[in-house]
C-alpha cells in the first residue's frame, strides 16, 4: 500500500502496469512457434524417405565406386603377409593362414620371407599354382577349394622341399594338367580328390609314374604291384598307348550297400530276456 503522500508514484504504477499488461503476447503469437516446429519435423520425417527411394536406384558411378571399395577378389599383398593369422600347428610346423581372402594369384610371396613351413592358401580363387618367390623351407602345401586348372613346369625349382600337396576341389580336368608335378622330386603326399580328374581310367597310373617320390595318392598307400602298372603303362623311355581321356568304368559306382533293414521283432540274442531284464 503506497502512502498518501506519494500520489504521483502510485499513478505511474498504475500506467506501468497498463502498458505491461497491452504489450503481452497473444494467444495466436503464443502458438505460432509450435507451428513451426511441427512443421520442421514433418520436413525431417519426410527426408529419409527420400533418400531411402535414391538409395534404391544408385547410379553407375556409384556402383563402380562401391566395386573398387568392395572388389570379388583380393591381391596378395605384403600387408595381407604381415596381418595373416600364423600358429604352430600340432607337427611342431610354422603354419600362415591364408583361407578365404579371395586371393586370385600367387604373387609377392617373397613377403613371407621364408619363414613357414605350411602356407594355406585353402578357399580362395586361385587358377594356377605357380610364380612363387624361391622359398626352401616350404613343405607343406593347402590349396584345397579353388579354381587350379595350371601347374607350372618349374614348380619343383620354387619349392624345392616340397613334400605335401593338397588340390582337393579345384578345376583338374586332364592328366596333363598334373604334368608340372614331375619337377617336385621330393613329393610325397599328394590329393585331388574332388576333381574330375578322378573320373579318369588311369589317374593313379599317371600320377605315379609322373611322381616316382610319391608315397600316397589320396590318403592312400601307393602299393608295389601300382607302381609295377604304372611302369608299364608309361615307360621313361618310350611314348605310352593309354589313353589319357578314357573314362573308369568304376567312376559312377553306386555308393555301398545301406544296412539291412530292421526287422519287427527283437534279435534273436534277445528273444527270452523278459521286459524287465
Amino acid at each position: 500500500v503506497l502512502p498518501y503522500y506519494a500520489p504521483r508514484a502510485c499513478h505511474a504504477a498504475w500506467d506501468e502496469f497498463t502498458v505491461s499488461s497491452s504489450s503481452a503476447p497473444s494467444r495466436a503469437s503464443l502458438q505460432r512457434p509450435a507451428r513451426r516446429r511441427t512443421q520442421q519435423r514433418a520436413r525431417q520425417s519426410r527426408q529419409p524417405r527420400a533418400t531411402q527411394q535414391h538409395k534404391r536406384a544408385p547410379s553407375r558411378a556409384a556402383a563402380a565406386a562401391r566395386r573398387r571399395r568392395h572388389p570379388s577378389t583380393m591381391r596378395f599383398t605384403a600387408d595381407l603377409a604381415v596381418h595373416a593369422a600364423q600358429r604352430m600347428n600340432p607337427l611342431g610346423e610354422r603354419e600362415v593362414i591364408l583361407r578365404g581372402y579371395k586371393i586370385a594369384a600367387i604373387e609377392n610371396t617373397g613377403t613371407l620371407k621364408d619363414q613357414f613351413d605350411v602356407v594355406d592358401l585353402s578357399d580362395n580363387e586361385i587358377v594356377r599354382v605357380g610364380n612363387f618367390a624361391p622359398a626352401r623351407r616350404l613343405t607343406t602345401l593347402l590349396l584345397h577349394n579353388n579354381r587350379v586348372s595350371t601347374i607350372d613346369a618349374n614348380l619343383g625349382d620354387q619349392l624345392p622341399s616340397l613334400e605335401t600337396l593338397m588340390l582337393c576341389h579345384n578345376r583338374l580336368e586332364s592328366l596333363t594338367q598334373l604334368a608340372g608335378l614331375k619337377s617336385c622330386t621330393k613329393l610325397q603326399h599328394l590329393s585331388c580328390g574332388g576333381n574330375p580328374i578322378k573320373r579318369l581310367e588311369h589317374y593313379r597310373s599317371f600320377i605315379i609314374a609322373t611322381v616316382p617320390s610319391l608315397k600316397t595318392l589320396d590318403f592312400k598307400k601307393i602299393k608295389a604291384a601300382e607302381r609295377e602298372k604304372a611302369s608299364q603303362l608309361f615307360p621313361e623311355d618310350g611314348p605310352s598307348t593309354a589313353d589319357l581321356t578314357q573314362v573308369s568304368a568304376t567312376a559312377d559306382a553306386a555308393q555301398p550297400p545301406p544296412p539291412p533293414p530292421r526287422s519287427g521283432g527283437p534279435p534273436a540274442a534277445l528273444a527270452n530276456l523278459t521286459a524287465e531284464q
